[in-house]
Order: C-alpha cells, then sequence, then structure tokens
C-alpha cells in the first residue's frame, strides 16, 4: 500500500492543474500568455532529490509517465512533455549522483588532512 502514495500525489496533482488554472488572476489571463503549473515536474523532482538512491529512478519513471498522461488529457501533441520531463530528471539525477559523489571525495580528503 505504502508505494501507491507517490503515484496518487501525482495523479492529485494532475487533477489540479487544471483546476489551478482557473484561480489565476484575470488581468494575468488577458494577456497572450498561457500559464501552466506543473506541479507534475516539480513533485517528481522532490521524489528524485529525496526518495530515489542512487540506483533507483523512481521520480524519472512517475515523472514520464504522468508527463505522457499529462499530454493525453491536456494536450494535443504528442511527446513533447515526456521528452522533456524525461530528460530533465535524467540530467539532475546525473548532477545528484555526481555532487555526492564530488561531497564523499571533499569529506574524506578533508579527513585525511585534519587527522593525517
Amino acid at each position: 500500500m505504502r508505494f501507491l502514495y507517490l503515484p496518487l500525489t501525482l495523479m492529485i496533482f494532475l487533477i489540479l492543474e487544471s483546476v489551478a488554472v482557473r484561480f489565476i488572476p484575470t488581468s494575468i489571463v488577458t494577456s497572450n500568455l498561457i500559464y501552466i503549473p506543473h506541479w507534475i515536474l516539480v513533485f517528481s523532482l522532490l521524489i528524485l532529490l529525496f526518495y530515489d538512491g542512487a540506483h533507483t529512478y523512481h521520480g524519472i519513471i512517475n515523472g514520464v509517465i504522468f508527463g505522457l498522461m499529462f499530454e493525453l488529457v491536456y494536450t494535443d501533441l504528442a511527446g513533447v512533455y515526456v521528452l522533456a520531463y524525461g530528460i530533465a530528471l535524467y540530467f539532475i539525477h546525473l548532477l545528484t549522483i555526481i555532487t555526492t559523489k564530488l561531497y564523499c571525495k571533499l569529506i574524506i580528503s578533508d579527513i585525511k588532512y585534519y587527522c593525517g
């Protein structure tokens, strides 16, 4: 049951994204820009940063699946959100792995310097 919390939360965010657009002030809506809350991307990023390990890809998989669902529900284009969410989350996953390794090496070298 615990493994269903993250996809269920993403499903709620998928539904709430269309509701949130209605609460944007009318002065902003009258412009030529379209404002879209990307809560699925933000929550997938949080999953990636705080839940995933070095060899797990829950954030990327959830982001790609719900990006596809976003496309099926809200847009006429196929593949744009899947590709964008997948690439962005994968690069962030790589950056977290690299920075973690560099930080660990920095800590080890500092310990060797001060203790040795």
